[in-house]
């Protein structure tokens, strides 16, 4: 229960609490959940929190940290929505490509770590690291340098068009999908 401490219409305290209550009066015996009224005589009163009902696309919440007494004489804290500025708008765009980027590169990493592993290497660093061996192994590892040579090139190429805006910026899902095969 949010809990504020006033004199009339002016807080003294918020956030307060019942250990609080106890704690400012220690000659005073509270039962466990005292009463609105029993709490009013010292002043300390139950807080409504009121929260918008929608939040639009380019808005966020206003949170507002003080409570206030309604015409009601009911203390409410109200939360409203402002309209995001120009830069937050681009900073929250510019994180979601952000974090599609960095799920992007790890799934393609899992890929060719586990296409290296399928071969008993663990892991893609570790077969190219083969490359300059003799015999089988150099030549299966050279194979994989290619091949994940070719992987990374296509994602860079992908991103270049989505940045260039000639084509729309693919799900995870869909990248993977869309990689070279070995």
């Amino acid at each position: 229960m949010l809990l504020v401490k006033a004199n009339g219409s002016t807080v003294e305290v918020y956030p307060y609490s019942l250990g609080l209550l106890r704690k400012d009066n220690p000659y005073t015996g509270f039962p466990k959940n005292p009463s609105v009224e029993d709490m009013a005589a010292f002043g300390v009163y139950p807080v409504t929190e009121i929260q918008p009902e929608t939040i639009g696309q380019n808005q966020k919440l206003s949170l507002n940290m003080t409570p206030t007494l309604s015409d009601n004489k009911e203390w409410v804290l109200s939360h409203g929505v402002i309209d995001l500025t120009p830069e937050e708008i681009a900073a929250a765009a510019n994180s979601v490509v952000t974090n599609t980027r960095k799920a992007i590169a790890s799934a393609v990493q899992s890929v060719l770590n586990e296409s290296s592993q399928a071969r008993n290497y663990d892991s893609i660093i570790s077969e190219c690291s083969y490359a300059t061996s003799t015999g089988t192994f150099g030549a299966e590892a050279q194979a994989t340098v290619d091949w994940r040579d070719a992987v990374w090139t296509h994602v860079y190429n992908v991103e270049a068009a989505v940045i260039a805006g000639s084509r729309e910026a693919p799900t995870v899902t869909e990248m993977l999908a869309s990689l070279p095969t070995r």
